[in-house]
């Protein structure tokens, strides 16, 4: 199997949910290097499909246990935060926020995961109590101050443990 392909099975494998088969083929060699034409890698797509096992898996085959890729972007600089909280993955964006994602990470049009999330309860694609979860996974990362601009990092005091 070529390279090219290995990494194309990866991303379908997270896509699919398959976390044995991610884990599996990122250890033989495999690795994220396939983006889809949204330029979404293997955890973004994993993300966006609530799959919190294949990102778990993804982030332990790295070696800094997935701080890179928390903080890696599509075409739409929509980092993976993005795709768990805007989809209602409130474990996952959780688990994300934890990991020290970002929450203050803006897209290309200037959204906020938390502002993605607004966007798709005003459409109704996300119920009530969907819309007041993922609210409420973010509130301990609520800052008073005016976000910062640009993909800085970003690492709570005390980090988020609820399941």
């Amino acid at each position: 199997m070529s390279e090219n392909q290995m990494d194309k099975d990866v991303y379908e494998a997270a896509k699919a949910g398959d976390a044995a088969q991610v884990k599996q083929l990122l250890e033989n060699g495999g690795s994220l290097g396939f983006r889809d034409v949204f330029g979404m890698q293997a955890h973004h797509v994993a993300a966006r499909h609530g799959h919190a096992l294949v990102v778990e898996a993804i982030f332990a085959t790295t070696s800094d246990n997935g701080t890179a890729l928390l903080n890696s972007v599509t075409n739409d600089n929509k980092q993976v935060l993005h795709y768990a909280a805007a989809f209602g993955h409130v474990k996952l964006a959780r688990t994300l926020l934890a990991y020290g994602a970002n929450p203050e990470a803006h897209d290309k049009w200037g959204n906020r995961p938390i502002d993605l999330v607004r966007l798709r309860f005003e459409k109704k694609k996300m119920t009530d109590e969907e819309y007041k979860a993922i609210q409420a996974a973010f509130a301990p990362y609520k800052k008073a101050q005016k976000p910062p601009l640009g993909n800085i990092p970003y690492h709570p005091k005390s980090p988020f443990s609820q399941s």
